[in-house]
């Protein structure tokens, strides 16, 4: 009944493939996702990812976890949808005008989607061969192991504070930010993370040293720092021109970091005749590195 709710709106069904409608009015593309028994999260993050529309919808036949209200489609129920369905079986003069009101797409840097139930290792995208290729100057690798390094993740959101003489932008940016629970390192993830309930082969879990209040400071001061820019504003004095240079910062009154739970980063330990090297199994980057000078 999908297409027949859109043609009752005057939209064009354009194509579809198991579990998705594409259809356009006005030059306007939206794709459509029924999410039923036989989808699963996955789906609706390949959906947000991959699916070309100006607008998306995500009608929910089955009920949808905590972790869909991150990606920032719009959601239809199965109550909303049945309320549609009821409404195209009435004549043109009683169902109203037809206006499909569908809200535009959120910003999705704050995403954390969990694939396996409650998984807590965010999923690796570097496997042992590349991780090798990554880590060649350490040269004849001889060991290599993975292990689960605990992060403390935190969704962020702020504004930038006002300065004097410069137009203020008074549009929210967020994001997410993983504080290394062991060094304090920080990684910022500007598309959310992908999250499993575990990894194949063989790997240890590594137990957390820092708390979540010390992993919490140490993320509100990497936000400041990341976010926090130099511009340069230009004065008139009489027949000179000068230049100044500001900094602006996230504004302390907006900056929220909000705890997102405890996950585990895989990471590639391999050793060499050359040295020892550390790879971030999610971005592909060294994270430590000693190279042996002997």
């Amino acid at each position: 009944m999908t297409a027949q709710v859109l043609e009752s709106y005057m939209y064009k069904i354009e194509g579809s493939t198991s579990n998705t409608i594409f259809a356009e009015k006005d030059d306007l593309k939206l794709a459509v996702l029924v999410y039923t028994e036989d989808a699963n999260i996955q789906a609706i993050h390949n959906f947000a990812d991959h699916a070309e529309a100006d607008k998306k919808l995500i009608i929910a036949l089955k009920p949808l976890g905590p972790e869909s209200h991150y990606l920032g489609i719009p959601v239809w129920s199965h109550d909303r949808f049945t309320l549609e369905v009821d409404k195209c079986k009435l004549a043109e003069s009683e169902r109203g005008p037809l206006i499909l009101e569908i809200p535009e797409l959120q910003e999705r840097k704050n995403i954390i989607v969990e694939i396996q139930g409650t998984g807590k290792i965010i999923k690796p995208n570097i496997g042992e061969e590349d991780a090798v290729n990554l880590a060649s100057e350490i040269k004849d690798p001889f060991k290599m192991d993975m292990q689960l390094v605990p992060m403390h993740i935190f969704g962020f959101r702020f504004t930038y504070g006002e300065v004097e003489g410069v137009e203020s932008d008074e549009e929210f940016t967020s994001g997410l930010i993983g504080i290394n629970a062991i060094n304090s390192q920080a990684t910022f993830w500007d598309e959310g993370i992908i999250t499993i309930g575990r990894v194949e082969g063989i790997h240890h879990w590594v137990e957390p040293v820092c708390s979540q209040e010390s992993c919490q400071d140490s993320a509100r001061t990497e936000v400041v720092t990341r976010y926090s820019k130099t511009i340069s504003k230009q004065i008139e004095d009489g027949a000179a021109t000068v230049f100044e240079r500001l900094e602006i910062k996230p504004d302390d009154a907006t900056l929220t970091v909000e705890h997102r739970g405890l996950y585990y980063l895989p990471v590639w330990s391999i050793e060499g005749s050359g040295g020892i090297m550390q790879i971030d199994a999610v971005l592909g980057k060294s994270i430590f590195k000693e190279i042996y000078t002997f």
